[in-house]
């Protein structure tokens, strides 16, 4: 389930055109970490979910479509 929210989180990143060092400072997680868990599939934990999808405008609506499309 990460890799499927983290790969959205992605496609939300690219589409946008944001840039991880103004997620970084907006989000106050560390740059290396959002990398790691970006491109080296980290786990994500809730606080830093919340966090971004803060930062993306990203509603809780669409990570539960998420989650229903893996159950």
């Amino acid at each position: 389930m990460n890799a499927k929210i983290v790969d959205y989180l992605r496609d939300s990143i690219k589409e946008k055109g944001i840039k991880y060092k103004f997620i970084s400072e907006k989000t106050n997680i560390e740059y290396q970490r959002l990398i790691r868990i970006f491109n080296q599939n980290a786990v994500i934990s809730g606080s830093e979910l919340i966090c971004l999808c803060k930062v993306l405008n990203i509603q809780q609506s669409e990570l539960m479509a998420l989650i229903d499309n893996i159950a």
